[in-house]
């Protein structure tokens, strides 16, 4: 695919740690390319919080050629921030074209389950069109008037880019026993993305809009029938289906033919470089993996993590903990990784608040204190992060874990989610 997803921490494998630090300690970057082939596994539900619904402004007419409708938008930081806009579209989607899409993904499609760059599961996907070019023929026939006449042209004017084209477009599904979540994350690479649910009603949860790490800054999307979703790459986002089956289009433009076929994302630079904290994270990654038309430098990718920490940034300060954890880029120093985990912990970040928990239970870069590594781990587990649930079962080791009644309820609630 041409459009590659950033994982956000936790929902990984991570890359090693060159001391006694747990692995999950590091966050991780999907690396470049396609999906990889291997054995796949389900991707389990998270533990859910809440289901809180995205509040948008009220609809205001919108019209291109002979197609008419409503947008309605929202930001997903609130009033604080002018970025990070999601828009909500009613009228562009016809009711043939998402019945033939809805058929033929019940029917006719066969899903791949190469491993998902979120979090590594198995993927669901089916491609229709991969770098602007059909892949099921029927099918991208049947959505070109769609695409073509009606969506290229809104997010040509919504995002003042007038040579943006159609990069990929793929349908999902989300199934019991197969996939029902896809971590937050933000479309790195996209410089605008489309989602249109196909059978909005027939599920509990699906597609939400994330303000930070915190879990309780999810907001789920209420849509109704032929309604879609537009947002670019710093919208944070991802999918929960608590029950029932969904399935989803998913359409990732790119600004233009150029960045298309070089696989690049200058708009990424250019937010990075006006000061969007979010980007300046995302920058962080591509320099240190190389990837997106950034060089493979660290000392860049420290740069652009560093900067964006400064910014308040949860994800760049845990990115910063690790590669001063991991002497990556920069000297090996637990003091420093330990201040950049407790603030990023402070911001109700789970990976940090769980990292934080294995640095009191370790002394490393503080004193060791076991209530407060649990009090950490708590925390995490808390937001449904698994892991670090798993560590407050270690407490049968005697560091000061759960009670066995406390271990029995977390098994049993991680059984859920198995």
């Amino acid at each position: 695919m041409a459009c590659l997803l950033l994982l956000l921490p936790p929902a990984a494998l991570l890359p090693p740690l060159s001391t006694s630090l747990p692995s999950s300690f590091a966050p991780h970057l999907p690396r470049n390319g396609r999906p990889r082939t291997t054995r796949h596994r389900t991707s389990p539900a998270p533990l859910l919080l809440c289901l809180a619904s995205v509040e948008f402004d009220h609809p205001q007419p919108v019209a291109f050629g002979e197609w008419e409708g409503t947008e309605a938008s929202v930001s997903v930081y609130g009033d604080a921030r002018e970025d990070g806009r999601a828009y909500l579209v009613d009228g562009m989607v016809d009711a043939a074209t998402l019945r033939a899409l809805l058929l033929a993904a019940e029917r006719e499609l066969t899903f791949c389950t190469h491993l998902d760059t979120v979090d590594q599961s198995a993927s669901y996907l089916s491609v229709v069109i991969e770098d602007g070019q059909p892949v099921n023929e029927p099918l991208a026939a049947a959505l070109h008037p769609l695409l073509h006449e009606r969506l290229l042209p809104y997010v040509r004017w919504r995002y003042g880019a007038p040579s943006a084209v159609v990069g990929d477009a793929l349908v999902r599904r989300y199934l019991p026993g197969e996939r029902q979540a896809l971590g937050q994350h933000f479309d790195v690479s996209a410089f605008a993305t489309a989602i249109i649910p196909l059978n909005p009603g027939s599920y509990t949860g699906g597609l939400y809009l994330q303000a930070g790490p915190n879990v309780n800054s999810r907001r789920f999307v209420d849509f109704a029938r032929g309604e879609l979703l537009t947002h670019q790459f710093d919208v944070m986002h991802g999918v929960h289906v608590e029950a029932g089956e969904r399935y989803s289009l998913v359409v990732w433009f790119s600004e233009s033919e150029q960045t298309r076929a070089e696989r690049t994302a200058p708009w990424v630079r250019r937010a990075a470089e006006g000061g969007n904290s979010d980007a300046q994270f995302i920058l962080g990654g591509f320099h240190y993996r190389g990837e997106f038309g950034a060089s493979r430098d660290i000392n860049e990718a420290v740069r652009w993590f560093a900067e964006s920490a400064r910014g308040n940034n949860p994800m760049a300060m845990l990115w910063m903990a690790t590669l001063y954890a991991n002497g990556e880029g920069l000297p090996q120093d637990y003091d420093k990784a330990a201040e950049y985990w407790k603030a990023a912990a402070k911001q109700e970040h789970p990976s940090a608040q769980h990292a934080l928990g294995w640095a009191y239970r370790d002394g490393l870069g503080v004193r060791r204190d076991k209530a407060a590594a649990v009090h950490w781990f708590r925390r995490a587990a808390a937001q449904g992060l698994e892991r670090a649930a798993d560590a407050l079962l270690l407490g049968s080791e005697g560091w000061g874990g759960m009670s066995a009644a406390e271990r029995a309820r977390a098994l049993a609630a991680l059984r859920q989610h198995e």
